[in-house]
């Protein structure tokens, strides 16, 4: 289902565009990663640039749901690019929307296919039943009255503190994804961006029971930023916390940071843990 309409917000010559995809059926349990799944080609009639993107889980009635704890995560991307292409954005607990600062916007062409990949999860109680995604791009067309200025995605993907870990089998996640009832657990990675340029939005990609994520400048010895997340009771994520900036900070080659997330399981479960940070950088000279 696509639909396609006008409005008028920031940006002259901005747009709305919509798509529904599924149904997809949840039918007992799923081990993490593992459950019902959907991935559709997108495109667009106008090159422009996306200023923000939301996604929600539906029921079989294509209504929000008010409980969107079958949501494991829905990503966009590049169409056609091997797995270990990292996704634009990837939305789940805690992150519905992005949406970049004033001013600021990812380039798309109307002559490239993108994709998205959409995943339910029922690793706790069954909820049987039919569950569709819906998409939703705010675009300012290249048409628009003021062109945005290019961002450019570059992820960053932190690693376990785990001296246990070893080479792992694809039967499931590698061992450093796993957190321990009762443990709190570091994930970090030190890393510099390639090009020279601003960052002006980052986000994270987490799962239950991350507790605290940090950015620090490790030339100034600045932190950047520091920030605790708040979790229900199942440790799903309420809301995540997000940078975004029209200043923005430096980044380039030499400049290095350390990114560094915590886990903290209160659950008497095992659970599985990972951590990514996505930042978006306008580079000081176009690529």
């Amino acid at each position: 289902m696509l639909c396609f309409s006008l409005v008028f917000p920031e940006t002259l010559g901005a747009a709305q565009k919509t798509e529904i995809f599924g149904p997809l059926q949840i039918i007992g349990n799923h081990s993490p990663m593992m459950g019902p799944s959907i991935k559709q080609t997108v495109l667009f009639e106008e090159s422009g640039w996306i200023r923000s993107i939301t996604a929600r889980v539906l029921d079989a009635d294509k209504t929000p749901l008010e409980d969107e704890s079958v949501w494991c995560h829905s990503s966009f991307r590049l169409a056609n690019r091997p797995n270990g292409f990292p996704a634009y954005f990837v939305l789940a607990d805690g992150l519905r929307n992005i949406h970049f600062p004033r001013g600021f916007g990812l380039p798309i062409r109307k002559e490239q296919m993108y994709s998205t990949d959409s995943m339910l999860q029922s690793d706790g109680p069954a909820k049987n039943g039919r569950y569709h995604f819906r998409y939703t791009w705010d675009i300012a067309g290249k048409g628009s009255g003021q062109p945005l200025r290019d961002l450019e995605h570059f992820r960053v993907h932190l690693k376990g503190h785990d001296p246990e870990a070893v080479a792992h089998s694809d039967a499931g996640p590698p061992p450093d994804w796993w957190v321990n009832p009762g443990e709190k657990k570091v994930y970090e990675a030190i890393f510099e961006v390639p090009y020279a340029g601003s960052a002006h939005y980052f986000y994270h990609h987490l799962h239950h029971f991350a507790s605290n994520i940090m950015l620090e400048d490790l030339q100034t010895g600045e932190v950047l930023f520091d920030e605790a997340i708040e979790v229900d009771d199942s440790g799903s994520i309420l809301k995540l916390p997000i940078y975004s900036s029209v200043e923005g900070f430096a980044v380039g080659p030499g400049k290095r940071f350390r990114a560094r997330a915590t886990y903290n399981n209160t659950s008497p479960e095992k659970i599985d843990a990972m951590a990514s940070l996505y930042l978006f950088v306008h580079r000081s000279e176009p690529f």
